[in-house]
């Protein structure tokens, strides 16, 4: 039996069934731990055969002061965030948690770029994907320098007169990073 598993905006999340290849599943609500390569466990929950996050919730928290290239790997990225902001659980927003994000009003810079983590939330036939901004590629490997390590274009938050606006960058820019913590 294959239970549906729903986790959104979280990288490269393990979760270990493990223990239940030998006996059915339990009944009733279980606690899950689950561990994404960049950040602390999330504690999640398994309700109804669904897997729903915490109430742990990443929003804006600032740009970070470092700048780098879009190649560098996706922990290298949240490490610059959990640096700058001296927090351990800082990561780089995905653009959903940027865009809900109520301090995002406050940005008063007048001239910033910085990268930010693609959320995909659809597509148009097979090379073509939208994300919760708006932007749309054409390849996926123009949505995050292609998974973070090389490709061509990532997807980037640009500040100009305190206006946000997002779009793709070549992955050879040194940009800063939007950096988001769990509020």
């Amino acid at each position: 039996m294959n239970l549906p598993i729903y986790l959104l905006s979280m990288p490269l999340i393990y979760l270990s069934v493990s223990a239940f290849a030998s006996k059915p599943p339990p009944s009733g609500p279980q606690e899950v731990v689950v561990v994404n390569e960049e950040s602390a466990p999330v504690p999640v929950s398994i309700v109804d055969s669904q897997v729903t996050a915490s109430s742990l919730v990443y929003r804006f928290a600032g740009f970070s002061t470092q700048t780098t290239t879009g190649n560098v790997g996706i922990n290298n990225l949240y490490k610059i965030c959990q640096y700058d902001l001296g927090n351990d659980a800082a990561r780089m927003c995905s653009s959903k948690e940027f865009m809900l994000s109520p301090s995002v009003a406050s940005i008063t810079a007048d001239s910033l770029t910085s990268w930010v983590h693609p959320t995909i939330i659809g597509s148009f036939g097979v090379q073509s994907f939208i994300d919760y901004t708006g932007v749309d590629f054409v390849y996926p490997s123009f949505t995050s320098c292609n998974g973070w390590i090389g490709g061509d274009r990532g997807l980037a938050v640009f500040v100009i007169g305190g206006a946000v606006a997002f779009g793709p960058l070549p992955c050879v820019d040194a940009l800063q990073v939007t950096c988001c913590t769990p509020q």
